[in-house]
């Protein structure tokens, strides 16, 4: 029942030590979303995030070897992400977006691109 344009502004930092051989890695991820209200019952909505990842090589595998090239590649996430959501019920929305995925690496082979759209209902519920 809110009113009025909605804006959300995030960070996260998570470090992880694994717990097999391979080596841990530190993941920084910051973004914002906007929430802006058109009609009663319909919003558009945008966000953006940016992901860094940046693997630990000091481990090494069980062989002496350093771990596969996927586990040991740095790399950055940008995701663009602009729909509309429709309120259906009091607890059901129709969610439609368009999103674009953009990752740049360290390692030849692992940078692309991806466009996905995505239509969905969502229903939701609180305990």
């Amino acid at each position: 029942n809110r009113v009025g344009v909605g804006v959300r502004v995030f960070t996260d930092y998570d470090s992880v030590e694994r717990s097999d051989t391979a080596q841990g890695y530190d993941t920084w991820q910051a973004g914002v979303e906007v929430n802006y209200p058109i009609h009663e019952f319909v919003s558009l909505d945008g966000s953006y995030r940016r992901t860094i990842r940046t693997n630990r090589r000091e481990n090494l595998s069980a062989t002496g070897a350093v771990s596969n090239e996927e586990t040991t590649t740095d790399f950055t996430d940008n995701v663009l992400r602009v729909g509309t959501s429709v309120a259906l019920l009091r607890n059901v929305k129709w969610v439609t977006y368009f999103e674009r995925r953009e990752r740049a690496a360290d390692a030849s082979g692992f940078d692309f691109v991806r466009h996905t759209f995505e239509t969905k209902a969502v229903y939701t519920h609180d305990f």
